[in-house]
């Protein structure tokens, strides 16, 4: 989660072209990882929020639906955003 909002982050403060970072192959292995390993799953609401921010930024729509689904689930189980 802290790589993929370090990422945005350097794409912002470098004034980088969105495809510069999301067509990296590192970039397409770490959204992999976080799809394939379900490490997102484990990830506080705080974090979660951080990558929606992350991956909003970079318009890398790959991982969104499974953010929005997760964060869905715990606020339906009464989870609240931190």
């Amino acid at each position: 989660a802290t790589a993929i909002h370090k990422l945005a982050k350097l794409r912002r403060n470098q004034n980088a072209m969105h495809e510069t970072i999301t067509e990296d192959p590192r970039w397409t292995m770490l959204i992999s990882q976080v799809v394939e390993n379900g490490t997102a799953f484990i990830w506080p609401m705080r974090l979660l929020a951080l990558v929606a921010w992350a991956v909003a930024s970079l318009r890398d729509r790959r991982i969104t639906p499974l953010l929005f689904d997760i964060a869905a689930k715990r606020l339906a189980m009464g989870n609240v955003p931190q």
